[in-house]
C-alpha cells in the first residue's frame, strides 16, 4: 500500500501545473516520525523548477521513472498524452534511497495509481483545461481521501457517486476482491471479439508475405447481485478452421478449453470491463487487406507512387481505415499531384508524410482503391495553405504550429530507408467481422441465478503493425540461420 505526500499534473512543453493537490494529515505523520530529517514540499512554482531541472524537461521520452528531489525520495513520475502526472510517496526511509525499487511495492502501487488517474484525464488531451479537472478532484476524494488509495477503479467510484450508500449495504454473501460492490440497474452482457493482425507485404516472388493474428474476448457486464455466467466460444463450422495456439484466462474465470469443439467459461464478473481471454491464432489463410504499393524516383526532387488495396473480410464497414505514406530523408513535400478513387488525401504537419483517410466502405468497384500521385520535394518548409483534396490537383504544404526544428527532427533518416527502398502503414478498424470465426453461442449462455439479461456479440478486426513495402525496393526481413 502506498502513501501519497502530493499529486501534480504538469503541461510536458511549458512545465503548468494544470492540477495539484497535497495531504496535509500525511505531512504531519511524517513530520512526526522523521523529525530533524524532515523537508517540507515545496511551491508548486518551485516544484516544476526542480522538476525540470532534475528531468531536463525531456518531453521526448514517454514513460515512468524514479528520481530523488531536493531530499524527497521518492518522485514517481509516469509521461503521457502531453502531460507528466507526478506523485511524492509517504517514505521515511531517505536515507536510504539506493536500495532496489523491486523492495518497494509502494512504488508500484503508486505507477498504478497514476495509470488510473491518466486513463481519467487522457480524454481531454492535448489542450487539457483547468475545468476539466473538477472530476479529477471528486474521483480524488473517493479514491484516496487522506492520501491512502482505498479504491482507484474509476467505474466502481462513478458507481459509488451514482447510487451512493445503496451498494455500501450490509453483505449477504461473500463477495470476491474484483466485485466489492454489486450493480443497481438495468442488466446488460456485452462480449467483444476484437482481433489484431500483424502483417508485411512485399508483393515480391521471392519474399513470402508474413501475418499473425492473436486476440482477445473483452467483457463489460452489468449485472445486477453476484451472478454465475456461462459462456461459450465456439469455432466456425468449417472444414479447415483457424488453429488456436494458446488461451489465457483471466484470474476470475474458470475454464474448460477445447480449441476443435467450444471453449467453457464461468465466471463472476468485475463491474468494470475486463478481458475474459486472450488467444493467438494460426493457419489463417488470408488476411483482410491486400495491398501493392510502389514508388520510383523519377529526379531527385520528384517521385510516383501508386497504391492499390483491396478488401478480403466478411464486411465492408469499417470504424477507420487510414494509410500513412512516409518519405523519409527526402526533404519537405512541396506539391502533390494525386487521383484517388476513395477518400481523401492531406498533407502531415512535418511535411514529411501524406495521409490517406479511405473512410469507411471500399466503393470501388470489386471492393478496390488506389491512389496515383506523384510528389515533389524541396528543402525548406513552405508557409502555404494546404488545399485536402480527393481529386486531382496541386497539395500546397500547411503553415505549420510547431517549430522548423520540430520538423526538422521528423526528418532523422533511417539507414535502410534511402532510395527506393520505403513502405506504407495501414490503420484501420473492421467492425462486424473478424479473421478466426470465433464467436460466442448466445443460444447456450446462462446465468445462475437465473435471470433476464439483455447480451449482445460483437466482432472487430484492429491493425496492430500493417505495413506494405516498396516492392520496387528492398524491405525488412528476417531470415532464419
Amino acid at each position: 500500500m502506498c502513501e501519497l505526500r502530493g499529486l501534480w499534473v504538469l503541461r510536458d512543453t511549458s512545465g503548468e501545473v494544470l492540477f495539484s493537490r497535497r495531504y496535509p494529515s500525511v505531512e504531519l505523520r511524517i513530520k512526526a516520525l522523521i523529525g530533524d530529517a524532515y523537508v517540507c514540499i515545496p511551491s508548486d512554482a518551485e516544484l516544476v523548477r526542480l522538476f525540470r531541472h532534475k528531468t531536463n524537461a525531456d518531453i521526448e521520452v514517454t514513460g515512468s521513472c524514479v528520481i530523488e528531489l531536493n531530499s524527497m525520495w521518492p518522485l514517481v513520475y509516469t509521461h503521457k498524452s502531453g502531460a507528466f502526472y507526478c506523485a511524492i510517496l509517504a517514505d521515511c526511509n531517505y536515507s536510504t534511497p539506493q536500495y532496489s525499487l523491486i523492495n518497494r511495492p509502494a512504488i508500484t502501487a503508486c505507477l498504478l495509481l497514476l495509470e488510473d488517474i491518466i486513463s481519467l484525464v487522457s480524454p481531454y488531451a492535448p489542450l487539457y483545461k483547468a475545468s476539466q479537472f473538477a472530476e479529477l478532484h471528486v474521483f480524488l476524494m473517493h479514491a484516496l481521501p487522506f492520501g491512502r488509495p482505498i479504491e482507484s477503479s474509476k467505474y466502481i467510484l462513478k458507481m459509488q457517486i451514482k447510487q451512493g450508500n445503496a451498494i455500501l449495504d450490509p453483505l449477504t454473501q461473500k463477495h470476491p476482491a474484483w466485485r466489492p460492490h454489486t450493480f443497481k440497474g438495468r442488466q446488460q452482457l456485452d462480449l467483444t471479439i476484437r482481433e489484431s493482425i500483424v502483417c508485411v507485404q512485399y508483393d515480391h516472388p521471392l519474399v513470402a508475405d508474413t501475418w499473425s493474428v492473436s486476440g482477445s474476448v473483452l467483457c463489460r457486464a452489468e449485472l445486477e447481485g453476484l451472478p454465475e455466467v456461462t459462456a461459450f466460444i465456439v469455432p466456425p463450422a468449417s472444414s479447415t478452421p483457424p488453429e488456436i495456439n494458446f488461451i489465457s484466462v483471466d484470474p476470475c474465470v474458470q475454464a474448460e478449453l477445447d480449441p476443435t469443439h467450444s471453449n467453457k467459461f464461468v465466471f463472476v464478473p468485475p463491474l468494470d470491463p475486463f478481458n475474459l481471454c486472450t488467444y493467438g491464432v494460426s493457419r489463417m489463410n488470408r488476411i483482410p487487406l491486400r495491398g501493392f504499393y510502389q514508388m520510383k524516383e523519377i529526379s531527385p526532387n520528384v517521385v510516383k507512387i501508386l497504391v492499390q488495396l483491396k478488401l478480403d473480410s466478411d464486411t465492408n464497414q469499417f470504424e477507420y481505415c487510414v494509410m500513412h505514406i512516409p518519405f523519409k530523408g527526402r526533404g519537405f513535400i512541396s506539391g502533390v499531384q494525386m487521383s484517388p478513387t476513395a477518400g481523401s488525401v492531406a498533407l502531415d504537419p512535418s511535411q514529411t508524410m501524406l495521409v490517406w483517410n479511405i473512410g469507411q466502405k471500399f466503393t470501388g468497384k470489386n471492393l478496390e482503391v488506389a491512389l496515383p500521385a506523384e510528389i515533389s520535394f524541396s528543402n525548406q518548409i513552405s508557409n502555404t495553405t494546404l488545399l485536402s483534396s480527393s481529386t486531382s490537383g496541386w497539395l500546397s504544404p500547411p503553415a505549420l504550429a510547431a517549430t522548423e526544428t520540430a520538423a526538422l527532427e521528423e526528418l532523422r533518416s533511417d539507414p535502410f530507408c534511402t532510395g527506393e527502398n520505403t513502405y506504407v502503414k495501414l490503420h484501420f478498424k473492421i467492425v462486424g467481422s473478424n479473421l478466426s470465426g470465433l464467436t460466442v453461442d448466445l443460444k447456450r449462455l446462462s446465468l445462475f441465478p437465473n435471470a433476464k439479461v439483455k447480451a449482445g456479440v460483437e466482432h472487430e478486426i484492429c491493425s496492430s503493425d500493417y505495413t506494405i513495402w516498396n516492392s520496387l525496393g528492398q524491405g525488412r526481413m528476417c531470415t532464419s540461420a
